[in-house]
């Protein structure tokens, strides 16, 4: 073997390389879907990069506003700044506002497109986020093999423990029910959980530092480095931070329990990172008092104390548990030992987070914790159960020479299965991409209209027929829209009448359509008349509550529609008045409702798009 060789295989067999290798190799899974459009592209590629969620659009749009210099209440999709301002009404945008200020920075200091730094973010985040596992489950298992192995697992198999993966998608196939399938890493929608998942685990490993060293000093250090990440955490993602809170609660509980003799040394490192907690807490609280009255509603916030017990990442860590006890009574571990403790405090965490609304009484949106928190919790009990029980008995199941190849198998074929996911995901978002990609050249011009002055044109509303179009508008041009999907998460109470607005300018009509008529509506009018009854109503894995949609409320909704289109005056089209018209330059539209009220200049055609001048009519 030649001499370079030999030197790269010595390096990736100690544990730092495979730490490095590992991370490269979660990093490649992370970057295909925004890599591989833009290639596939070829010449035709416009300079965007592309977004594995809808979500992502929102964010994007808040942080370009940021970047425009606009104040933390700022709203992208309306640009009421001021009156959000004087209203001192917080969105969650605005209080989870760590990562958005620190993606505006780099996106002035470096002058990229916020879709490049979200995808620079995304690169980041999983390399940081597989660095910091791989040296927690080495940590606490003593083991760099498994940590490599384990690493990809729990990453790259994450969604498998929820509801849109593979799971239940054959469960539901086989039941002849289709059903969408989420192959790819869920904690890579941007900025969050993206920009706070690394965080998240780097809290649990610094709790394990804190808990695991011999020695005063460090402990402390490692515990007032927990806690101030927990500050990080809770002005940086809900979910995240509440998910982090119930992980320390079950340590708090399991080691309480379980080393009595021992409670006062741990109490202190338990009372530095509580009282930094509380101190982050104490703000939060003030900001959250004063989120818009309407914020309750849109995030689906539902009041019961129901338990919920059978989220597959509760079966799965019950699993772990069970595994475990099976252990502990054949004396494979001894349930005192301190890696023991931190399995069963991961194992315990989708119970608390799923559960903990029959304490509080309040449950928000669950399915968040389902695909960024308990699953990464479950998985990870189970690879240090595993390590737990191969550190027991080394030899009883396996020879070290099988144990090695084992473990390079599965690290092989999880790797495999995430760039298969990772390409099947940039597949599935490419009709998308493509979409936004040639958006572009239209929204740089409106940008380039809109920061002529020197300051971000907030005023100027700009209507764009196509739904993907107004979406992706907000994220690079400073011009409010005047609709986008994406709108309620900023301004839930006046969304309701410009989606009607939105409809009627559009051509939408549902005149002589009755209740009895809807299945029999095309896909388009149908999704637009749902959305009419809220978006609560799209999303049956939101809420507890969600119930099909019955005859009564689509009659309310035919009705309510119709009268408002058939007393549609000129007050109600200049308010917002608008000032631009976007539209494709092979679009079919009936623009007819809107050309009665506005007239358009001759336009200006840029790459597939024409960019209209407008005004009202006299």
């Amino acid at each position: 073997m030649p001499k370079h060789f030999r030197r790269l295989n010595s390096a990736l067999t100690t544990r730092r390389g495979l730490q490095c290798l590992t991370a490269a190799a979660v990093a490649v899974v992370a970057l295909i879907p925004f890599v591989a459009p833009p290639l596939a592209r070829g010449r035709a590629w416009q300079r965007a990069f592309p977004y594995t969620e809808s979500d992502e659009l929102a964010y994007a749009a808040y942080v370009r506003a940021l970047a425009d210099g606009r104040p933390r209440l700022s709203d992208p999709y309306t640009g009421a700044d001021g009156a959000r301002a004087a209203a001192q009404t917080e969105t969650l945008y605005s209080i989870q506002f760590m990562p958005a200020y620190a993606l505006a920075a780099i996106t002035r200091a470096t002058g990229l497109p916020v879709s490049a730094v979200f995808a620079l973010l995304g690169g980041a985040a999983a390399t940081a986020a597989a660095l910091v596992l791989f040296w927690l489950i080495a940590a606490v298992t003593g083991d760099a093999r498994l940590a490599a192995a384990g690493t990809l697992i729990v990453l790259c198999l994450a969604a498998w423990p929820t509801r849109y993966g593979p799971l239940h998608y054959v469960w539901h196939y086989l039941n002849g029910r289709s059903r969408f399938l989420f192959l790819y890493l869920p904690f890579m929608r941007r900025y969050v959980p993206a920009a706070a998942f690394p965080l998240y685990l780097a809290f649990g490993a610094l709790i394990w530092r804190a808990l695991a060293s011999t020695r005063r000093r460090a402990a402390l250090t490692a515990a007032a480095c927990a806690g101030a990440l927990f500050v990080v955490l809770v002005y940086t993602y809900f979910f995240l931070w509440t998910a982090a809170a119930a992980w320390f609660a079950a340590v708090v509980l399991v080691w309480l329990a379980a080393r009595p003799a021992r409670w006062r040394a741990d109490l202190k490192v338990f009372g530095v990172i509580t009282a930094l907690a509380a101190l982050g807490l104490g703000p939060y609280s003030f900001l959250l008092a004063r989120r818009a009255l309407t914020t309750d509603a849109t995030q689906y916030l539902w009041r019961t104390h129901a338990p919920a017990p059978f989220h597959l990442p509760e079966v799965l860590a019950a699993a772990v548990l069970l595994l475990l006890a099976w252990a502990a009574r054949r004396k494979l571990v001894h349930l005192g030992d301190r890696a023991c403790l931190f399995t069963v405090a991961c194992a315990l965490v989708p119970f608390f987070v799923f559960n903990q609304q029959v304490l509080t009484g309040r449950t928000l949106q669950p399915i968040h914790y389902e695909m960024y928190a308990a699953n990464f919790n479950a998985l990870l009990a189970a690879v240090l159960a595993c390590g737990l029980l191969r550190r027991a008995r080394p030899a009883a199941l396996f020879t070290p020479q099988t144990y090695v190849r084992a473990l390079l198998a599965c690290a092989l074929l999880t790797f495999t299965y995430g760039v298969l996911g990772a390409a099947r995901t940039a597949q599935r978002m490419n009709s998308f991409f493509v979409a936004q990609d040639e958006t572009n050249p239209v929204a740089l011009r409106l940008a380039a209209i809109g920061r002529a002055g020197g300051r971000a044109d907030t005023q100027s509303v700009v209507f764009a027929p196509d739904m993907t179009v107004a979406n992706t508008l907000p994220t690079v041009a400073p011009q409010p829209v005047l609709w986008s999907l994406n709108m309620f998460l900023f301004e839930a109470e006046g969304e309701r009448e410009k989606y009607a607005q939105f409809l009627y300018y559009t051509g939408v009509s549902y005149d002589g359509i009755s209740e009895r008529d809807v299945d029999a509506l095309d896909p388009r009018r149908r999704l637009f008349l749902i959305m009419l009854l809220g978006h609560t109503r799209l999303n049956l894995n939101i809420r507890p509550d969600w119930q099909p949609i019955q005859p009564a409320e689509y009659a309310a909704a035919l009705r309510a529609y119709t009268d408002y289109a058939h007393a549609f005056s000129r007050e109600r089209a200049a308010h917002p008045l608008i000032s631009y018209l976007v539209v494709a330059a092979d679009d079919r539209t009936d623009l007819a409702n809107f050309d009665r009220w506005y007239e358009r200049d001759a336009g200006e055609r840029i790459g597939n798009f024409v960019l209209y001048r407008v005004r009202l009519r006299p």
